[in-house]
């Protein structure tokens, strides 16, 4: 079985790029925090997103944003500059949108805030 779950911070904005052959795909770092008595360590996971999920992701999350990622670990290797480059990342299959408060749209002076929750969004 090959199976990831995770819960982190995005680490920075995900972009979104496309292959040649049209395909949508998102890479992106997800900070997890993990404490054990007194001590805390951080770790910087690899995920890459595809298609509708990768458009989700780059028109809802930011920097600093909490996120689920669940999906399967992967491994490629390629020749770079100075011989053999191993990488290893998860491939999302689904992502969930975690912070704990829904964030506050801009509304004009007059009216007031508009509070977004997170129901409101289509995953």
């Amino acid at each position: 079985m090959n199976s990831v779950a995770i819960v982190g911070n995005l680490t920075a904005d995900p972009e979104l790029r496309h292959t040649d052959s049209g395909a949508a795909v998102c890479s992106f770092t997800v900070a997890v925090n993990e404490k054990y008595k007194d001590k805390q360590e951080t770790y910087w996971i690899d995920c890459v997103a595809w298609n509708k999920t990768a458009e989700l992701l780059v028109q809802y999350f930011r920097k600093g944003n909490r996120i689920g990622v669940e999906g399967k670990l992967t491994t490629r290797t390629w020749e770079g500059k100075n011989g053999k480059v191993k990488s290893t990342e998860i491939n999302v299959s689904n992502i969930t949108f975690l912070n704990e408060k829904a964030k506050v749209a801009e509304a004009p002076a007059n009216e007031a805030p508009v509070e977004i929750e997170d129901e409101d969004l289509p995953f």
